[in-house]
């Protein structure tokens, strides 16, 4: 899948849309492409339970107030 996910953006630097052109660089650069859309079709919304907070270690993330415009460190 990450490698899937690469491709995509790398083949973005190429094509800067979703066109037929597009899909044959994603091609070229990764070989399970149908498989890698299957598992985002099947799983893809999923992945919107996940925040960036749950990727950042605690004691490096910040906080922005967007009211005050301050910054806040936990």
């Amino acid at each position: 899948m990450l490698d899937y996910l690469a491709a995509h953006e790398v083949a973005h630097l190429v094509e800067m849309n979703h066109s037929p052109r597009f899909w044959r660089v994603v091609g070229r650069i990764c070989d399970h492409v149908e498989r890698a859309r299957r598992w985002l079709d099947t799983y893809g919304n999923d992945l919107h339970r996940y925040g960036v907070e749950d990727l950042t270690p605690s004691r490096a993330r910040v906080d922005v107030h967007e009211r005050s415009g301050s910054l806040s460190h936990r």
